[in-house]
């Protein structure tokens, strides 16, 4: 019943707020619905903890079993060249990360939301429903006041973190990584920006985003030229230096 709750949050919330936010442009509708939505389905994983339902248990132990089931896979031991190593060196070897990914799953299940809503929205806009199409990726924007909120909720989750009666670093962590896949986010349409201006094919861009995405220095780096795109208006530069070379 809980999950069946968690699903309907993470579906029909962003439809309604659609319609609630439908005067804005589609960039803010965008950015309110996932705001509020995060909000919500935060609150849902601590309500729910208080409920006597641990979903950071309930992923532990799937992890656990999965991990279980591919300690036995000959053909999976081979593909990661771990065949040589017993049963319980596979085990400690595939869950060594999976605290990190428990400890992330608030920001986790933000960004994959944030996705669900961009998928809607965009699907919603596409077949003239009278919502405004969201813009191309290389206009994104994070608003000044957005990047300052987002640095100090970072900045207030660490200090939390860090005193003695707060034990536990799951929302320091999770609003590290929500907050590193929205600067993420400005650094992808900072490299739009930077093919398009330099005639160079969108595909390229499309292809080092999605290698990026799949490597921790390559999501890394996008996330520090989001930031030096907020901060030194290194699109604007670009920008003025196509409309200069015209």
């Amino acid at each position: 019943m809980i999950l069946l709750f968690f699903l309907l949050i993470m579906i029909f919330l962003p439809l309604i707020l659609f319609r609630v936010f439908k005067q804005y442009d589609g960039e803010a509708i965008m950015f309110k619905s996932i705001a509020i939505t995060s909000i919500v389905l935060v609150l849902f994983i601590i309500l729910s903890n208080f409920l006597g339902f641990d979903i950071f248990s309930l992923v532990k132990k799937s992890t656990e079993a999965l991990v279980d089931k591919l300690a036995m896979d000959k053909e999976f031991l081979e593909m990661m060249n771990i065949d040589n190593l017993d049963k319980d060196e596979v085990k400690d070897y595939l869950l060594k990360d999976y605290s990190k990914v428990i400890i992330s799953l608030p920001g986790l299940l933000a960004i994959l939301e944030s996705l669900i809503v961009f998928g809607m929205y965009s699907f919603l806009s596409s077949v003239n429903t009278g919502y405004k199409r969201l813009k191309h990726i290389r206009y994104f924007e994070i608003p000044k006041k957005l990047f300052s909120k987002l640095i100090f909720i970072v900045f207030a989750s660490f200090i939390a973190f860090k005193l003695p009666f707060i034990e536990n670093e799951v929302l320091f962590a999770s609003a590290l990584i929500f907050v590193s896949f929205v600067f993420a986010i400005q650094g992808i349409s900072l490299l739009f920006m930077y093919t398009y201006k330099m005639k160079i094919s969108s595909y390229f861009a499309g292809i080092v985003t999605g290698l990026s995405f799949f490597s921790f220095l390559g999501f890394s780096v996008l996330s520090i030229f989001g930031i030096l795109d907020i901060v030194l208006g290194l699109k604007d530069r670009i920008h003025e230096k196509g409309e200069n070379d015209r």
